[in-house]
C-alpha cells in the first residue's frame, strides 16, 4: 500500500502549457491573457458568456460562428495530444484547469458563466466547475459532452452524447451510470446529437450542438440558486487498504456535520466515490447509500477496485436532487494511492 501526494513536475506542466500556446496561435477571436491560453470570440455579445474547453482549433471557431454574435464564447484547450507517457493523464488536465481558473478570475472577476467541454475537454471543464464551487461562485449551467468522467455538480447539468457513439453514450449501454445522475447533479437533462464520436463540429452537425447550447442558456439567464449549504464532511477514519481483496478496496469513513444532528439526518444522503487515474486518462465512479449513518464511528465501504495504477479517490457527500454538499472539504480530503497489479 502507498498513500502519497503525487505532484506534477513543474517542468512537465510548463512544457505542456507551452505546447497549448503553440496549438492556439491560429485561434480566432482575441487572446485575453498575455500567454494566449484564453481566447474569446463574439466578445460584444450580450448573453451570459460560455466557457468551453475544446480539443482542436477548428472546434472553437465553428462553435463561435454557430452560436452567433450575441453569445460570447471563451475558448480553452484540453491536454489532448499535449503530453506523452505518464503525463498524458487526468492529473495534467486538472492542473491545466486550475491555471485556467486563475486566469479567468483575473480577467473576468465579476462575470458569471456557463461551462462546457467535449471529450477530454469535458474533464478539464469539470475541474473548472469545481474550482468555482470551492470558492462559492455559482456556475449558471454546465454541458458535459461525450465523456464518461462524471464529477458531481450542484447545478443544472446537460449531458450531450452522440446517437451513434457506442463507446461514450451511456444511454446506449450503461444503466448504472444513468442511475447516478439524479444524485450527483442538482438537475440533469440528456440531449442527443446526430452521428458518431468526433464529428459534432463538422459543418453539417455543428448546428445541432449550437441549438442545444442556445436553448439551455436562454432558459437559464439568471444566476443559479445557491447550492445546499450543508457542511456534511466525509473523513477517512482509518487507513485505505489498497491491496485489492477479491476485487474490492475497503475504506473506513466517518460522516459528520455541524448543521445536522442525529435527529435531523438528511434523507437521500449518499457517498459518491470518484476515482481518477493520475497516470492515464481513466476514471471510475461508484454511488453508496449512507442515509441515516451520520456520526457513526466508522462506516466500512466496500469499493470496487479500479484497474492497477496510481489513483486519486475523492468521496463526495451528495443529496438527491441537490448534488454534492460541501465540495471544498471533499476535494481537500482526496487521497492518492497505488492499486498494485496482482501476480
Amino acid at each position: 500500500m502507498l498513500q502519497s501526494r503525487t505532484v506534477l513536475e513543474p517542468k512537465a506542466l510548463k512544457k505542456a502549457l507551452a505546447v497549448i500556446r503553440n496549438f492556439k496561435q491560429d485561434w480566432s477571436g482575441r487572446a485575453v491573457d498575455d500567454d494566449g491560453l484564453i481566447h474569446i470570440a463574439n466578445e460584444a455579445g450580450t448573453r451570459r458568456p460560455l466557457i468551453w474547453c475544446f480539443n482542436a482549433s477548428h472546434e472553437f471557431e465553428r462553435l463561435a460562428a454557430a452560436l452567433g454574435s450575441e453569445q460570447p464564447l471563451i475558448g480553452l484547450r484540453s491536454g489532448h495530444m499535449v503530453a506523452r507517457g505518464g503525463y498524458r493523464s487526468t492529473r495534467l488536465d486538472f492542473k491545466i484547469a486550475d491555471i485556467y481558473y486563475e486566469r479567468i478570475r483575473e480577467h473576468f472577476p465579476d462575470a458569471r458563466f456557463f461551462i462546457g467541454g467535449n471529450c477530454q475537454g469535458a474533464n478539464t471543464a469539470a475541474r473548472l466547475k469545481e474550482c468555482f464551487a470551492v470558492d462559492g461562485i455559482p456556475v449558471l449551467g454546465a454541458f458535459h459532452m461525450e465523456s464518461m468522467t462524471l464529477q458531481p455538480f450542484a447545478g443544472d447539468q446537460v449531458m450531450v452524447y452522440g446517437e451513434q457513439s457506442a463507446k461514450f453514450n451511456p444511454c446506449l449501454s450503461d444503466d448504472a451510470l444513468l442511475n447516478t445522475w439524479g444524485s450527483i447533479f442538482r438537475s440533469v437533462e440528456a440531449r442527443a446529437l446526430p452521428g458518431e464520436h468526433g464529428r459534432y463540429f463538422e459543418p453539417d452537425t455543428i448546428g445541432a450542438l449550437a441549438e442545444i447550447i442556445s436553448e439551455h442558456i436562454a432558459d437559464k439567464m439568471d444566476p443559479a440558486a445557491s447550492p445546499d449549504p450543508s457542511d456534511i464532511v466525509a473523513e477517512l477514519s482509518g487507513h485505505v487498504m489498497s491491496q485489492p481483496i477479491a476485487g474490492s478496496i475497503f475504506v473506513s469513513v466517518r460522516l459528520s456535520s455541524r448543521q445536522h444532528t442525529g435527529r435531523t439526518t438528511p434523507q437521500g444522503l449518499k457517498l459518491y466515490a470518484f476515482w481518477h487515474c493520475l497516470e492515464r486518462l481513466d476514471a471510475r465512479n461508484e454511488l453508496i447509500d449512507v442515509s441515516g449513518r451520520l456520526y457513526e464511528t466508522s462506516i466500512l465501504l466496500n469499493l470496487q477496485a479500479p484497474d492497477p495504477g496510481i489513483w486519486n479517490l475523492t468521496l463526495y457527500p451528495v443529496l438527491e436532487g441537490a448534488g454534492p454538499v460541501n465540495i471544498a472539504a471533499a476535494r481537500q480530503r482526496g487521497v492518492d494511492m497505488v492499486v498494485p497489479r496482482l501476480s
